[in-house]
């Protein structure tokens, strides 16, 4: 699986017509891909925080600009189970750190957010594809904002008089 993402991101760098979501080599197998790793991680939901899948994670959210409608639509569910998981996760598991969560970290949060709002210029499948869509981006959001209440150069200083 790792091969073949890679690979369709290779030849996603190197294609040049990219405006034919036939023509994409690739992509196919990625989605297919995806669908298999979708199907693993509603069995073991733990393997979303596994170290040795952040380079699968970190392709999930390169696809999320991919060309080909599909593979967006898969990373987006991905991305969203992933935020499923960690809010279960925290709420059960209240010492956990969000910020060991490779998912999770400002600059990946960032970018994700980044990601779906230029997702939101692209056509859709359908409303439930933009729902998920705007679900996505309020967590990127809110975990940003999380962030930024919790980092001390951030909180208003008090003016001495």
């Amino acid at each position: 699986m790792r091969r073949i993402l890679q690979s369709a991101v290779i030849a996603l760098t190197h294609e040049q017509d990219i405006s034919n979501e036939a023509v994409i080599s690739w992509w196919k197998e990625a989605y297919y891909s995806l669908i298999m790793l979708e199907k693993i991680l509603h069995q073991f939901h733990n393997l979303c925080f596994a170290s040795y899948l952040e380079d699968i994670w970190e392709t999930i959210c390169e696809f999320l600009l991919h060309p080909h409608l599909w593979l967006r639509n898969i990373s987006n569910r991905l991305v969203s189970f992933y935020f499923a998981v960690v809010t279960k996760t925290c709420n059960e598991n209240k010492e956990m750190s969000m910020e060991t969560l490779f998912l999770m970290r400002p600059s990946r949060l960032f970018s994700i957010t980044a990601s779906l709002c230029c997702q939101l210029k692209a056509p859709l499948i359908d409303d439930a594809a933009g729902a998920l869509i705007m679900k996505n981006l309020v967590f990127s959001i809110c975990g940003l904002h999380s962030f930024l209440g919790k980092n001390e150069y951030m909180k208003p200083r008090k003016l001495i008089g």
